[in-house]
């Protein structure tokens, strides 16, 4: 993993620095720290993953199993602490999709998509906006309102 990132931005003192700093400083149980930062690894990753090159998931492969688990991690400290009584978190997803996405999401309004990628969302939806900045008239900004049943354990989520 670490030399597919150093290959993808060998050109590129910044990032490399980056990486270098990952690849001293990480530990799994920071693993979702470290995908929430805006640095090469959040990138590759989800290109990996949105593209579905297997070859590069494979290589990220031990990494997505540590977010997997810390998210997993996460969730469950998250689960213990929230009242019976809460019902529904709402989140936030600012991107950018091309107009036959989202036309194929109005022609789904309140059915199910399914995603490919880890989903990063906030709680704030000034914050989410931020995400989808710059929209084309050909790749339009879109926010996702998005609520979450704190009761079905489907998917871990965390606050990170």
């Amino acid at each position: 993993m670490i030399n597919l990132c150093r290959k993808q931005y060998k050109n590129n003192e910044k990032v490399l620095n980056q990486i270098e700093e990952f690849s001293i400083n990480y530990v799994k149980n920071h693993a979702a720290e470290w995908y929430s930062k805006d640095i090469f690894l959040f990138r590759l990753l989800n290109r990996a993953l949105r593209t579905e090159n297997i070859d590069a998931i494979y290589k990220f492969r031990s990494f997505i199993a540590d977010l997997h688990h810390h998210l997993e991690q996460l969730y469950r400290e998250h689960t213990e602490k929230i009242s019976n009584d809460k019902k529904i978190s709402t989140v936030y997803r600012g991107a950018q999709m091309s107009i036959e996405e989202l036309k194929a999401l109005e022609e789904n309004q309140n059915g199910l998509i399914s995603v490919n990628t880890f989903f990063s969302t906030s709680k704030s939806s000034s914050v989410a906006s931020r995400f989808g900045i710059d929209g084309t008239r050909d790749n339009p900004t879109v926010i996702f309102t998005i609520s979450i049943d704190d009761h079905i354990h489907d998917q871990p989520y965390s606050l990170i």
